[in-house]
């Protein structure tokens, strides 16, 4: 009985460990722009979990230091971000933990996280980096400004030696107020189109 018990149990550690093997983080992050004065743009993050495991940590402007063999890591905007908005039970941090200067902005989930096929917006800041240099740099090491990692722990690893996380590429898209200006445009210019006079 002994020995079926301990059987039982080392299968169901070695499922478990398997589980957590296979366990993948990853996500999806698109960002909105938006000009506020002279000198500021806001920008508006989504986060959609892509991977297997849940996310507690969004970093916004930021790079690890074993990301491409770097060395160090780097905080990506030249701006001090300001932040603006947060998800629900979500906090989110200005960083300035690079060496070399900069600022990035680090959310975690505060008792809560994001779960695989789920997506978070609101993860909005203002800064004096420009749409143009979010989208493709130059930052420091040439990444792109608007640079992200996702990790499964709270506040980055949350102090777990496996949570490599994972970086992403963020990807900008139109204000949905320009969309709207843009399709009616469209809309009344083929309105206008004169239709063709067969000969």
């Amino acid at each position: 009985m002994r020995r079926n018990v301990l059987f039982c149990v080392t299968v169901g550690l070695v499922i478990s460990l398997h589980a957590v093997a296979q366990a993948q983080i990853g996500a999806s992050v698109t960002y909105t722009s938006n000009q506020i004065n002279g000198t500021q743009y806001q920008y508006d993050f989504t986060v959609t979990n892509t991977g297997t495991t849940n996310i507690a940590t969004f970093w916004v402007g930021w790079t690890a230091a074993a990301y491409n063999n770097y060395g160090y890591i780097y905080d990506l905007l030249s701006g001090i971000p300001n932040i603006n908005n947060s998800p629900t039970g979500w906090v989110g941090v200005p960083e300035a933990d690079s060496p070399f200067g900069g600022y990035s902005v680090m959310w975690y989930g505060f008792g809560t996280s994001l779960a695989p096929g789920q997506s978070l917006s609101d993860f909005t800041f203002t800064t004096t980096d420009t749409p143009a240099q979010m989208a493709s740099g130059p930052s420091i090491i040439g990444l792109p400004r608007s640079t992200s990692w996702v990790y499964v722990g709270s506040a980055q690893s949350g102090g777990t030696p496996g949570d490599q996380g994972s970086v992403e590429s963020a990807q900008a898209v139109p204000e949905p107020a320009v969309a709207c200006a843009i399709i009616p445009a469209i809309a009344f210019g083929l309105l206008r189109r004169r239709p063709v006079r067969l000969a």
